[in-house]
């Protein structure tokens, strides 16, 4: 995408643009877990927001730069095998089934196989630099996604039974 000296005249495409990610250096060269947790937690602060704005506890917040910051973080996952349409000027990068397998897939570990403590101790592992291996998957979302395997989460337990 062509940058432009004013702002106000660039154009903005879902997926290309950073919209408010632009203030987060270096996003292209973020590692794939880097990239889940930040699309987690920016889904969550939407979800948040949006709530927010309709229980009357936060004034109207324009999340339009939020979205496309979404947008352009989903597309980033690209890099690692996900399948994705390409970037629209009128149409959001939108979800799809690979999408959907590799969020779930590292929803699932961090979220559901990993305690509270291991994540914890995870996320200060790796801000301090040590390695952080034994709190990764041992397998691959492409292998889970490409031998079509369903991620049971705990809360779904019981209907396995």
């Amino acid at each position: 995408m062509q940058n432009y000296k004013n702002e106000s005249t660039l154009v903005k495409i879902y997926g290309k643009y950073k919209g408010s990610a632009r203030y987060i250096n270096n996003v292209e060269k973020l590692s794939e877990i880097e990239l889940f947790f930040l699309i987690h937690h920016l889904n969550y602060y939407i979800w948040r927001c949006h709530r927010e704005v309709y229980l009357k506890q936060m004034v109207n917040h324009d999340f339009i730069e939020d979205i496309y910051a979404l947008e352009y973080l989903k597309y980033q996952t690209t890099r690692f095998g996900v399948k994705l349409k390409e970037p629209s000027i009128f149409n959001k990068i939108g979800s799809s089934e690979s999408y959907e397998s590799w969020y779930q897939f590292y929803e699932n570990h961090f979220y559901h196989l990993l305690t509270d403590k291991d994540l914890d101790n995870l996320k200060k592992d790796f801000y301090s630099g040590k390695d952080i291996t034994k709190y990764l998957p041992e397998t691959t979302w492409q292998e889970q996604y490409k031998n079509k395997t369903k991620v049971i989460h705990i809360s779904d337990y019981r209907s396995y039974k």
